[in-house]
């Protein structure tokens, strides 16, 4: 995941980062389809890092 979709990702989710300061109910949710390989499992990375919730297939 590049930095710049990192920060975006971290801003979208109100400045949350990897650290989950805020609840996980407050941290917004993505759907990811192709997680388990490729672009899918390094876009879940990334969002997992910047405190996202995430939704696998």
């Amino acid at each position: 995941m590049s930095r710049a979709l990192s920060t975006a990702a971290a801003d979208a989710a109100g400045g949350v980062g990897a650290s989950g300061a805020a609840g996980a109910a407050d941290a917004p949710l993505v759907f990811i389809t192709g997680a388990s390989s490729g672009i899918g499992q390094a876009l879940a990375a990334g969002y997992a890092r910047a405190g996202w919730r995430l939704a696998l297939v």
